[in-house]
């Protein structure tokens, strides 16, 4: 069977275990902070890549919305404003060239560009894309 270790021994198994329970313990100390801040990082970059498309979705239906014979800036900016709503983005500048869609001509492209500062929709507090701003921009041809 198994044999017992004499206590008198200076060093036996119960100071080993003590030992390896306190270097878990550093051990612990010393990663979980590497662990927690891995971790908050993946979900503000996940955060940002969800920002990014959402702000690609809306200046696409914009730009779609802009794209038509009897659409008005007015039109293209709300269209705009819904899609980034839907995805509780806000913060936005939305801006459309030409500055008046419905004097574009048939054939004319037409841009719609969004911007957002990234501080503005940060799930995060410790802002690891403090004072970054993402900008998307579609392009379409009059119809």
């Amino acid at each position: 069977m198994f044999k017992r270790i004499p206590t008198s021994m200076p060093f036996d198994a119960r100071d080993y275990a003590k030992l390896r329970r306190g270097t878990a313990a550093v051990e612990f100390a010393i990663c979980l902070p590497v662990i927690a801040l891995m971790f908050m990082g993946s979900i503000e970059a996940a955060s940002m890549i969800f920002l990014k498309e959402a702000l690609t979705v809306g200046s696409y239906e914009g730009a779609r919305t802009a794209a038509k014979y009897d659409s008005e800036t007015d039109d293209v900016v709300a269209k705009v404003e819904a899609m980034l709503e839907i995805r509780n983005v806000s913060g936005a500048v939305i801006s459309v060239s030409p500055a008046d869609v419905s004097s574009a001509e048939r054939g004319d492209q037409i841009t719609v560009t969004v911007s957002i500062p990234c501080n503005a929709n940060s799930l995060v507090p410790l802002q690891f894309f403090n004072d970054q701003l993402i900008t998307v921009q579609s392009i379409m041809v009059r119809e």
